[in-house]
């Protein structure tokens, strides 16, 4: 651990600026998703638009899962500092 020049505090604040960030995400997919459902549209094209919609915003799922990820090793490796550091 001689070699870590970071403060375990700024670990664990960028671990939750990252959660706020998949926050913010699932806010905005789920507004989406109401505005997509209050569409007066049921036809073929509709569906085939939703569709590929659903199939364009799965990254942000993977995204989440990465960041969520992310966060777990930032709170691990913040534990592990603080612990060194007492």
């Amino acid at each position: 651990m001689a070699n870590a020049n970071v403060n375990y505090e700024d670990l664990r604040s960028f671990a939750s600026h990252l959660k706020s960030v998949i926050d913010k995400l699932n806010d905005i997919e789920t507004s989406t998703n109401s505005k997509l459902n209050s569409l007066n549209w049921d036809d073929d094209v509709f569906r085939r638009f939703e569709q590929q919609y659903r199939d364009g915003i799965r990254p942000f799922r993977n995204l989440e899962a990465t960041l969520e990820e992310f966060i777990k090793f930032l709170h691990e490796k913040a534990n592990h500092l603080e612990n060194y550091h007492r």
